[in-house]
C-alpha cells in the first residue's frame, strides 16, 4: 500500500530531532498569535490589517 506521506511523517522517518524543532517552533508561533504578539520575520494577521487612526492629520507640502 503506496500513499502520500506529509511533511511531518517525512520529518520523522528522515530526521527526528528536526521534526522536534520544527513542533516546537510551531507551538511557539501559535502561543505567540494567541497572544497577539508579533515577532519578526513571522508576520501575523493585523501587522498590517490595523484599522486606520481616524485622528491622525496629514500634512501635504508642495514645493512652492
Amino acid at each position: 500500500m503506496s500513499h502520500k506521506q506529509n511533511f511531518f511523517t517525512t520529518l520523522f522517518i528522515n530526521d527526528k530531532p528536526l521534526l522536534i524543532l520544527v513542533i516546537l517552533f510551531c507551538l511557539a508561533q501559535g502561543i505567540l498569535t494567541i497572544k497577539r504578539q508579533q515577532i519578526f520575520p513571522i508576520l501575523h494577521y493585523g501587522m498590517y490589517s490595523a484599522p486606520i487612526n481616524k485622528n491622525a492629520q496629514i500634512y501635504i507640502v508642495t514645493g512652492k
